[in-house]
């Protein structure tokens, strides 16, 4: 009488890897891995997402991050004493760690539209 739904159709494997920018926020959800500039990591978790990125993209270009905005979207700072929980991203500067899923999720983003690197970045959720 009607025609057999397709179950394909019906049932996307909502697990594919996606660029950050469509991504579903992060709120109760776990990453299986992601790719950044085609080096791909294996973790579970954001918060390593976030500190890898930020790490790799300060020592490519140090100079973006204190003579942009990042500089305060982050913050920032070589006084860890002025943020409340800071993360050692080079040798005299520090950044914001206490911050939820979806605050490094936007960070992320703002890092990589100032660098340019809208594309480079891919997720995959478990």
């Amino acid at each position: 009488i009607w025609r057999y739904p397709q179950l394909s159709e019906l049932y996307k494997d909502e697990t594919e890897e996606v660029n950050i920018f469509e991504a579903e926020e992060p709120k109760n959800k776990k990453l299986e891995y992601f790719v950044f500039k085609e080096e791909r990591i294996i973790t579970n978790e954001v918060a390593k997402m976030y500190y890898h990125i930020i790490e790799k993209l300060f020592s490519e270009n140090p100079e973006l991050f204190l003579t942009t905005e990042l500089k305060e979207k982050l913050p920032l700072t070589s006084d860890k004493s002025k943020v409340r929980h800071a993360y050692k991203i080079s040798d005299s500067y520090f950044i914001e760690s206490n911050l939820d899923s979806n605050g490094k999720f936007r960070r992320i983003k703002q890092t990589l539209n100032a660098f340019g690197y809208e594309e480079e970045l891919t997720l995959k959720y478990q």
